[in-house]
């Protein structure tokens, strides 16, 4: 399964798109992308995954690896459009609870930070 992420700005958010299964082979790109990010300073970041059909444990650990990296800069992490299959798997891992979930990316986008 072929996997993407295109990395957009909306002003101070960088907006990171995945499409694909997010496994254990494509968890060092998006960790890449993530460090791309924080060293251009961002501190609020947004991962949509409406594109992605499938996560595994390696996924669910980068999501968590980011989020750590974003507090420990004061930054915040949110994701959007989680498909039933990723949700179920942050709701079976107990670590849903970690984000700040939302449905649109406007929501995100448009909350004071």
């Amino acid at each position: 399964m072929e996997f993407d992420i295109t990395v957009d700005r909306r002003g101070p958010v960088a907006v990171l798109k995945l499409f694909g299964w997010f496994i254990y082979d494509v968890v060092s790109p998006f960790r890449q992308k993530v460090e791309e990010a924080l060293e251009a300073g961002t501190q609020q970041m947004v991962v949509d995954l409406r594109g992605v059909s499938f996560m595994d444990s390696a996924g669910v650990g980068a999501l968590v690896s980011a989020l750590t990296s974003l507090r420990r800069k004061g930054g915040e992490l949110a994701l959007v459009g989680l498909t039933p299959e990723v949700r179920r798997v942050l709701e079976l891992t107990r670590l849903l609870k970690l984000f700040n979930v939302y449905e649109d990316l406007e929501e995100v986008v448009k909350e004071p930070s």
